[in-house]
């Protein structure tokens, strides 16, 4: 939410709010909740600046936003906490989200659903 609006940042699929990821030792955890806390973390006091162009069918805004100019989805990508939308043609976000499952951190450190199967199943 931003101003009391729902928005979806363009680009990127992170994990639902409720979704559980699994760790390498095989113990469950909210990587979905990890997500938010650690992207609310980043953002702190800064502010969120958004372009927006239309609303997707659910009303919320789909936007590219930025924060100290950088890009939140370049971000989440990068931190390891989103994946690349299913169908987006955004070879940055693509780049970023290999380098971050090399890494094997973030929600790449084990298994997990990809968000819209997850969506798909609950």
């Amino acid at each position: 939410m931003l101003h009391g609006e729902r928005i979806r940042i363009l680009d990127i699929d992170a994990p639902e709010s409720r979704q559980k990821c699994t760790a390498l030792s095989g113990s469950e955890w909210k990587c979905g909740q990890w997500a938010a806390n650690k992207l609310a973390e980043w953002i702190g006091q800064f502010t969120v600046t958004c372009e927006t162009t239309r609303k997707d069918q659910y009303g919320r805004w789909l936007a590219r936003c930025e924060v100290a100019g950088v890009s939140i989805a370049n971000w989440l990508a990068g931190h390891r906490w989103a994946v690349p939308y299913r169908d987006c043609k955004c070879e940055e976000i693509r780049a970023l989200s290999k380098d971050a499952e090399a890494q094997n951190a973030g929600i790449w450190g084990g298994e997990f659903e990809m968000p819209w199967e997850w969506r798909a199943a609950h």
